[in-house]
């Protein structure tokens, strides 16, 4: 699934000029979107605990503790390696979506780069994860994945309005 690019740019952050970021305790405010990144990483990892603590210090304490169990100098052979097992299940897909409102125009790496060049490696894959999974729509998006997705809210939404109807016939005291 991970083409040779993101996997070469993933492998990269085990060169010491990227996981300099990785011994910070908190990022700074000019690193403040890269949170998203690795929160997205964490979801598709199925590490669902660690991307929804909302505090970003303490999540980066935790991202950074689970990132660096093999040691720092072996960052990009982890996230490659649990790529392999990304979860690109629909609550999964449910998950990214909602956390990546308003900003997925913004998954690219020149954004990302500019903000650290750690983050502008690791975009390549986490941006692939997104488009295999539809959560990102682009030209190398599968059709059938969209579809699949689109039933999927469909099932959600019919589902509601059953419960709705369901409600609305009982004789509930106002």
């Amino acid at each position: 699934m991970v083409s040779k690019s993101a996997s070469s740019a993933t492998l990269s952050l085990n060169k010491p000029t990227f996981y300099k970021m990785f011994n910070e305790t908190a990022l700074s405010i000019k690193l403040s979107d890269a949170y998203v990144v690795f929160r997205t990483l964490f979801i598709l990892m199925g590490e669902i605990k660690i991307a929804e603590i909302e505090d970003d210090s303490q999540f980066w304490i935790k991202c950074t503790e689970y990132l660096k169990k093999d040691g720092i100098d072996k960052i990009g052979s982890l996230i490659l390696e649990e790529s392999k097992n990304f979860d690109f299940s629909h609550q999964t897909i449910y998950l990214l979506n909602k956390l990546l409102v308003g900003i997925k125009p913004n998954i690219n790496a020149s954004y990302f780069s500019k903000i650290s060049g750690t983050t502008g490696m690791l975009i390549f894959i986490v941006r692939e994860a997104l488009e295999y999974c539809g959560v990102l729509v682009t030209k190398k998006t599968l059709k059938s994945r969209i579809y699949d997705n689109l039933m999927y809210y469909k099932d959600i939404i019919d589902n509601m309005t059953n419960y709705i109807d369901f409600l609305s016939k009982m004789n509930l005291p106002k």
